[in-house]
This record gives structure tokens, sequence and C-alpha cells, in this order.
């Protein structure tokens, strides 16, 4: 008894949405030649409370083309406001002869279906008329073409033909120029090997006498610095950011034989001491500061192999 009951209850809102709403299609005319243009329109009359989904235009329908589809317009029934009137306007055409059947489209009302009236379209071909008499097609005419109509279309390319022109030209005379001038060799100095300006630093360093004046300091930091620039330029280091302990391990890490090593171990310390620790060497101990210093460069100066020298 229930289905029974609820066929009848659908019904009844079907019959209550025929009585209350209408959906209807409307052609321009009913009849067109071969690619003459119309308006399809869909018009839906119901009562503005209810919910309405539009239909969307059917891609498939045979024979017929759509060209455009106008939004869909929302307007009242003057002689009762509580309508609402919906209308879409689909300008549609044919190629082919024949007679189209336009189906019903269907819209949602208040989740019932509500359908429209189904058209039909009829396309004629086009009727010639057997008395025109048939003429060639019109011949070319001549029209004024001079230089400057010309010039008018392709300046552009003009333009940039002749700034290209410049500027071959430009290059031409740089390049020519450039060859006619006398190329002047300016030999490069030969590098100093850094043992010969360490040891000329240090005799310089033992003319002043520095230590003998008692400039002890001045003598121990001049002394760590010439030393330090040397270490900097044989071994590829910072040795002049570094400190003795990071001087002394990266020498080591460098292979450096004993004897040089054991020298500059004895050395850098004792400048150290000399510089920020107020320590005052005495004489003995200076100028074997300044026999280490020598002694370690001539251990570990590149020889002539190391500098390719003939």
């Amino acid at each position: 008894m229930k289905w029974l009951l609820s066929i009848a209850l659908a019904f009844s809102t079907l019959f209550l949405i025929g009585q209350e709403s209408s959906f209807r299609a409307e052609l321009d005319t009913p009849l067109i030649r071969i690619g003459e243009q119309l308006n399809l329109t869909w018009e839906l009359r119901s009562p503005a409370q209810n919910e309405i989904a539009w239909p969307s235009w059917n891609d498939t329908l045979k024979g017929i083309e759509l060209l455009q589809s106008s939004a869909i317009d929302t307007s009242y029934d003057e002689e009762n406001i509580a309508i609402r009137i919906l209308r879409q306007t689909h300008q549609i055409t044919s190629f082919d002869s024949g007679y189209y059947a336009i189906p019903p489209v269907y819209a949602v009302v208040n989740d019932s279906i509500l359908g429209s009236n189904a058209l039909l379209l009829s396309v004629q071909n086009v009727q010639l008329d057997s008395a025109l008499v048939m003429r060639d097609i019109k011949g070319p005419m001549e029209v004024d073409y001079g230089f400057w109509d010309w010039l008018k279309i392709y300046w552009p390319w003009v333009l940039l033909s002749v700034l290209g022109l410049i500027l071959i030209a430009i290059v031409i005379y740089f390049i020519s120029k450039k060859k006619d001038e006398k190329i002047e060799f300016i030999p490069s100095k030969p590098k100093i090997p850094a043992h010969i300006t360490a040891l000329e630093k240090l005799k310089n360093l033992e003319d002043k006498k520095l230590w003998q004046s008692g400039e002890i300091k001045e003598y121990h930091s001049e002394l760590s610095e010439i030393v330090r620039e040397f270490i900097e330029a044989r071994f590829s280091n910072l040795a002049l950011e570094m400190t003795t302990p990071e001087i002394l391990k990266d020498l080591k890490g460098k292979n450096l034989a004993k004897e040089p090593y054991d020298l500059v171990a004895d050395l850098l310390p004792l400048t150290d001491m000399a510089k920020f620790a107020k320590l005052k060497p005495i004489g003995d101990e200076n100028e074997t500061a300044m026999k280490q210093a020598v002694a370690f460069v001539q251990h570990t100066k590149e020889r002539k192999e190391d500098l390719n020298v003939e």
C-alpha cells in the first residue's frame, strides 16, 4: 500500500506543478533557407518561490547548429507579480535541407521534471533563377602604387637594413684601425722567489740593529712577520692570520722535514713571547733567532726544479 501512496503523491505533485508552471519553446519561424539564422526561445513561467534547474543545450541535435546563447533573463508577470518568467534565446542555423525535429527540453521545478513542447524546423535550398545570365568574374583592377606606397609598408625592414649596414661599417672600421696599430709587447716582470724576498728582509732587519739598541719587541715582531710572510708565500696558507700552533699544525700536514720544522717550532714561540709577554731575550737568543730564521728559509726554499728554471 505504501508504494501505491507514493505513486499517487508523485502524480498529484506533477499535476500541481502543471497547473502552476509552464515551459514553452518557440521558433521565430518554422521555415528558413540553408544558412539563414533564427532564434529558438525557451520560456518557463512558475511561482517565484519555486526552485528551478535550467536545462542546457543538446550538442547532439542533428542537423542544427548552435551559434550563440543569451544569458537567462528573469522577469515577472505584469498581471501576477508572484509568477516569475525565465527566458533564454538560442541563435541557431542549419546547412542541410530537410525537416528537423527539435525535441522537448526538460527543467526541474522543485525536484519535479517539467518538459517543453516539441518543434519542427524546415530548411529549404536556395532556388536559383534560371533566367539569370552567368558572367565572368570581374577582372583585376589597376591601382597606383609607387615607391612611397611601398616604403610606407616596408619602412621597418628598410630601417633595420640601413642600421645593419652602418653597424657592419663601424665594425670593419675598428678592425682595420686595430690592425694598423702597433702592438707594444710589455714583458711581464719575473716573479721573485719567496726565499729571496725573505732573505733580503732578514738582512735589512739585521742591519737595523734593533735589539742591540734595546728595541727587542720591535725586533722580534718584524722577525716574526718576515718568517710568516715567507711561510704564507711558500706553503700557500694564511700564516699571517694564523696563530703559532695553527702554523705548526699546518706545516706538519705538509710533511715538512724535521730539521726546518724544529727551527720554526723554536723560533715562533720565542717571538710570540717577546711580542706579547714582554719577554726580553738575551743577546745570544736574539742572534740565534736570526740564524734560525735564515736557516729555515734556506732549508725550505724552492729549488730550480720546483721553479722550472733551467
